[in-house]
Order: C-alpha cells, then structure tokens, then sequence
C-alpha cells in the first residue's frame, strides 16, 4: 500500500531494514518515489505465473503507456524476463521484452462453426472485416469468407483463431440472468468495468463480487482476469449491470409470456400431481 494515497500498487521488496521495514520498488512509480519503506501490515505476497512457454498467448503491460495488450510469447530470455510479440503493435515496437508479473494468460476461442459470423483480421492488409466461417482446417486456423466482396478470387481467406471475434453484441440482445465469460478491463474502488462481448462495457459493482464485504477489491480483481458474470440489470440510460454472485440478479430474466389457459377453472384450493423440473440456487 502506497502511503502517498493508501491505494494498493503492484511492486518488488527490494531489501529488508533493520528496523522490520521493507524497501519496495514500484513496478510504475507514475511520477512518485520509485521505493518507498513500508511495514509488513501493507505488504501482500501476489502469487505470480513464471512458466510461459513460447506460443503462449497473453496479455500484457505494454511499459509505454501501462496498459495492456494482447500478444504472444516469442522468446524466454535469461534475465527472466519474456519476450512479448504484440497482436496489434499499432506503429510501436513489435515486440518488447515484459517481466512476468506484468503478464496474465490469455484463453484464445477456438470454437468457431461453419456458418458462424465474425469479424476477422484480413491476413493481406491487416484489417478487420465482417465475415462467415466456411470451415476448420487441420492446421488450426479457419476458412472465412468474406462480405461483399466481388472479387471471387480474394473471397476468402485462413485466419489464426486469435485473429477473429464474434461481433459486439447489442446491448437490446442482452437479457437479465445471461451468464457470459467476462474479461476486467479496468478496476475502481467502487467496482470494475468487464468486457462480455457487448458494444459497452458492463459495471461490476463491488458488492456483486461475493457474499460478504469487499474490504480490498484489488484483492479479488485485476486487469486482464477472465470471471463468470450474471447479466444482473440493463438500466433505462443503457448501461449494464453485472454480477459475479448468481443470488444478487436484480430482476428476474425477460421470459415470453406463458400459456395458463389449461389451469383455467381448476379449483385453487385442491392438490394435484406434478414433476420437478429443476432446482434454482434462489435464496428465500
């Protein structure tokens, strides 16, 4: 914990002091002391992942700007320290050597269908373009072809899984109750913005991250982790609400209207047989 705002940041214990304090080392001082002396009551041990291997497909902190990014790994180097060759490289370095606790894994969809729609990086000029998967092929990548082309000759082309998306979804396609595979793009202190495929992200609120109190969000989320999530509200100004805690869906999911017509004159007073269909995790 940075004693300048009592935010948590991420850092390396440089050395210890004799008086039971540590010297740490910021991974991006922004500005501030690049060490600062703290006790042990603000430090935390984070657990982090060494063992990439090349081909391994991450994201991770570009040092230009702090942000993350999508890349794969492309060398290990002796230092420790990992070779990241960026996806999308945008007119900087291709590649950029990265130390692994400003790495995080990164699970490539590879699932794609015949027939399904998606947006896919042209391989001849590096654009992103609509799309239909035509088929799989034995190497992994996928035949696709492309919309609204004449040229028949240039109508389709094989694209690398990572190099393809389904389109963003609208936000009217969203139902209260949808569970999606969210990825945190950003986190606050009052909750995180999670990416769920849609065209807007959805607001995380730190009390839909687990039963009980969140003392320290940065203790259960960070940028780049993939998590369940509910579809929990869609408000009137558009914006989505989620929740990683099934029980703290705010309303109930949009359903088509139901067919009551043959409990129509049955008396309410008397017992009849019935099934179990299936058990919901609500509470009373």
């Amino acid at each position: 914990m940075s004693p300048v705002d009592e935010e948590w940041y991420p850092g390396t214990i440089d050395r210890a002091n004799d008086d039971g304090t540590f010297v740490v080392k910021w991974d991006d001082p922004d500005g501030g002391p690049e060490t600062n002396n703290l006790a042990a009551p603000n430090l935390k041990k984070v657990k982090v992942f060494k063992d990439y291997a090349v081909g391994d497909d991450v994201r991770a902190r570009a040092a230009a700007d702090s942000a993350w990014y999508a890349g794969r790994v492309s060398g290990v180097n002796s230092d420790g320290t990992f070779q990241v060759a960026w996806d999308d490289p945008g007119g900087g370095p291709e590649t950029e050597d990265v130390y692994p606790e400003s790495m995080k894994k990164r699970v490539v969809f590879l699932d794609y269908k015949p027939g399904d729609k998606v947006e896919a990086s042209d391989p001849g000029d590096g654009h992103t373009y609509p799309a239909v998967v035509v088929s799989k092929n034995a190497d992994g990548t996928f035949k696709v072809r492309w919309d609204d082309v004449a040229d028949e000759d240039a109508a389709e082309a094989d694209v690398s899984a990572r190099d393809m998306k389904y389109p963003a979804l609208p936000v009217s396609a969203l139902e209260v109750g949808q569970k999606y595979l969210g990825t945190i793009n950003s986190v606050r202190e009052f909750g995180a913005f999670v990416d769920i495929g849609c065209e807007i992200e959805g607001l995380l609120h730190i009390s839909r991250i687990m039963d009980g109190l969140v003392d320290d969000i940065h203790a259960h989320l960070e940028v780049g982790q993939e998590v369940d999530v509910w579809v929990s509200h869609l408000r009137e100004e558009g914006k989505i609400a989620l929740t990683m805690v099934e029980s703290k869906i705010e309303g109930e999911a949009r359903k088509e209207p139901q067919d009551l017509s043959r409990f129509v004159g049955l008396d309410p007073g008397s017992w009849y047989a019935g099934v179990v269909d299936r058990l919901l995790s609500f509470r009373a």
